[in-house]
């Protein structure tokens, strides 16, 4: 078992490497919030440039262009669906191609 002087005199041996190590951590960590810090400050920066700024140039573009816009998500919704309704119907053609498949198939549709 080490001693409590065992272990004083390896701390003291190693003063020099701990305080380097220490600094060294602390310097990075001061670096790491200061880059947080900066980003942060940008972020609300930026964010209110785009609320006071565009935000209202943005609305506007949309509001003039609402009906297209409607017209495509429509189109969108259609073609969605029948992608939608193919696409299960391959893979029911696939999957009664394999036997377990069709027979579990045909005893749930006739018992």
């Amino acid at each position: 078992m080490i001693t409590q002087e065992q272990i004083t005199a390896m701390l003291e041996g190693m003063e020099d490497e701990i305080r380097e190590t220490v600094v060294k951590e602390v310097k990075a960590q001061v670096v790491r919030d200061l880059k947080y810090e900066v980003s942060s400050q940008i972020r609300k920066i930026v964010e209110n440039y785009l609320t006071t700024e565009i935000a209202d140039e943005i609305r506007a573009a949309l509001v003039e262009t609402k009906p297209a816009i409607l017209v495509a998500i429509a189109t969108l919704a259609q073609g969605l669906g029948e992608t939608l309704a193919e696409t299960l119907l391959e893979d029911a053609t696939e999957r009664m191609k394999q036997s377990y498949h069709r027979r579990g198939l045909v005893k749930a549709l006739f018992e």
